[in-house]
């Protein structure tokens, strides 16, 4: 075997602590060579050891490696004030290569370098640091350039689409399709990517001076908690901040949004030379094609990119969402809840964030929930991880799928909301209902059946509205749940697939949140429960249950209203490490 082992280090975070000190997260990828207590760091005369980590998560990249039980590792180590160091991980078989992901800020580029603290760190097949020196921006420029041109990624984009897909199939033939397309794009982004970078050494002095907070909910549609704190943020403006809000110039609410503040684009040049200056993006989203208009050119500037992302969330989290929201997957610097129960299922949980990351205020679209029912039943179901077909685009939508229709999910909500009984009872208290369906099944719409009493609602949707309107709620396992219970206004949950929901989602049963135990109204099994129950609520008024109501004044953390001036306090005392070089 060569001396150079087959088997590589893949570096997740590396975090200034000071004093020339460093700590190095990461995790071992590809073959079996070494164990962790096998691997050394060697920095001149020095070495370290591997601290051994607990962290079961995957996460996504272009990288398909993966970090594994008894794999991950941290490691603090102290670099030279004065000199260039290289950073050896030593296996068994000689000095390991080293893979960096985006969290590192050291792109997949054959070249790639960024300030971190007082170092300059580099990477090639191996890692090196050095101090800063003001006369090597110039020529690092340069090699990030010749990198973006001469490095498309053809391999990973072939790679990644034959092995992911394993065996043979049409939709494998599909993707290799798909390919040269890919490849293609890239190629016609180089100028732009270049165009941009140089754009952003321009203006990098101009935004030193101010604190730029981008602020969003979905890519096409508002309403959210980036919505309500946006609100708060115009209201308080200050003159050392400048705050933008992103979202598409398709969606129907940009116009809406601007009489508000200051929008930017979705997607548009301007909104990526901002997200470079950023210094927090701010969004109730957490999805990729929100927090990055780079997509696929990440890798050209990932080592400018130096923002907090603050997480305002969609909703409380009710569910194990520490797959997808952890922070080696989301590197969230600021994560907003709205109890103690959830507060200590993010700090207890497999997410890795600690108390100073993790936020007790409330979510901001509280502060503006009103109640003024307009005898209004309201169905809002969230969405099925086995339902969904294909990716989503960059506005954030998924394309309308012909076999929805035949699923047990649409024909159960179908049918309640065409079903007889209950139309005679909201027809006999003169109510009327609104279907929501979740952002991501909007294109399924059509699907469904209207009738004389209840409406289809189209995307993007005034929750606000919707919540302060309705009488009652019909959910699942939504988090819209906790909106609508915060007003006291009566709540049903439909579990009709309580066995089968968890297959294909994102997330897992909750150990710290029982819907039976702790929710805001009546579990129902089955149809026929659910129908019996809703003609039940409707013909007692539409009045929430004592029980429910104590459970209210127990589960919120506040209810004050005061939920954004916390967020916007919190966010302000977050520190922007030093920008790229």
């Amino acid at each position: 075997m060569s001396s150079r082992e087959k088997q590589t280090v893949c570096i997740d975070f590396i975090t200034s602590l000071g004093d020339s000190e460093y700590k190095i997260e990461g995790y071992l990828g590809g073959g079996d060579v070494s164990r962790l207590d096998q691997i050394k760091i060697k920095i001149g005369k020095q070495t370290y050891k591997l601290k051994p980590t607990h962290r079961e998560q995957h996460q996504e990249g272009l990288d398909l490696d993966r970090p594994c039980l008894d794999s991950t590792f941290e490691s603090i180590i102290s670099l030279d004030d004065n000199n260039t160091t290289g950073i050896d991980f030593i296996g068994l078989q000689g000095v390991m290569r080293t893979k960096t992901n985006r969290f590192s800020g050291l792109s997949r580029l054959i070249f790639s370098s960024k300030l971190i603290g007082n170092h300059v760190f580099s990477r090639s097949k191996f890692l090196s640091a050095r101090p800063l020196k003001t006369a090597s921006i110039v020529p690092d420029e340069l090699w990030v350039i010749a990198s973006i041109i001469f490095n498309w990624r053809i391999p990973d984009v072939c790679g990644k689409i034959v092995l992911s897909r394993g065996t043979p199939s049409m939709s494998l033939k599909n993707e290799l399709l798909k390919a040269p397309l890919i490849i293609i794009e890239a190629i016609l982004k180089i100028p732009e990517s270049i165009v941009l970078r140089t754009v952003y050494r321009l203006t990098k002095n101009k935004f030193e001076t101010r604190t730029l907070w981008l602020v969003s909910d979905r890519v096409k549609a508002a309403g959210d908690n980036g919505e309500a704190f946006f609100r708060y943020a115009m209201k308080h403006q200050e003159p050392d901040k400048d705050v933008r809000f992103i979202i598409s110039r398709k969606s129907p609410d940009y116009n809406r949004i601007r009489s508000i503040g200051p929008v930017v684009a979705a997607g548009s040049i301007k909104h990526r030379l901002l997200m470079l200056h950023a210094h927090a993006v701010i969004s109730s989203q957490a999805d990729t094609e929100t927090i990055n208009p780079f997509i696929r050119q990440i890798n050209h500037f990932v080592d400018l990119m130096d923002f907090n992302f603050v997480f305002l969330q969609h909703g409380i989290i009710r569910h194990d969402l520490s797959d997808w929201l952890n922070r080696f997957n989301r590197n969230i610097a600021l994560f907003v809840t709205s109890s103690l129960v959830e507060y200590h299922s993010i700090i207890d949980n497999d997410y890795h964030y600690t108390k100073n990351q993790v936020l007790l205020s409330g979510l901001p679209r509280y502060d503006l929930l009103r109640s003024d029912p307009k005898r209004k039943l309201l169905l809002i179901p969230t969405y099925r991880g086995n339902l969904l077909r294909g990716k989503t685009n960059r506005d954030g939508e998924r394309a309308y799928e012909p076999s929805f229709n035949q699923s047990k999910y649409f024909v159960f909500y179908n049918n309640l909301m065409n079903d007889p009984r209950i139309l005679a009872s909201m027809g006999k208290h003169d109510m009327t209902g609104e279907l929501y369906l979740h952002p991501v099944f909007a294109s399924q719409q059509k699907d469904f059946m209207q009738n004389s009493l209840f409406a289809v609602m189209e995307y993007p949707y005034d929750y606000s509205a919707a919540f302060r309107e309705g009488s009652m709620l019909i959910s699942d396992h939504s988090s819209v749940v906790f909106d609508f219970a915060y007003l006291k206004k009566p709540v049903l949950y439909a579990h009709f697939d309580v066995d089968t929901f968890f297959d294909g989602h994102s997330y897992g049963k909750s150990n710290f949140f029982d819907d039976e135990q702790d929710g805001f109204g009546e579990v129902c099994c089955d149809y026929e429960s659910l129908v019996d129950s809703t003609v039940r609520l409707i013909d007692s008024g539409c009045i929430m249950e004592h029980k429910y109501k104590d459970r209210v004044d127990k589960y919120f953390y506040k209810t004050d209203q005061s939920n954004s001036k916390r967020v916007y306090s919190a966010v302000q005392s977050i520190k922007k490490e030093k920008n790229g070089i």
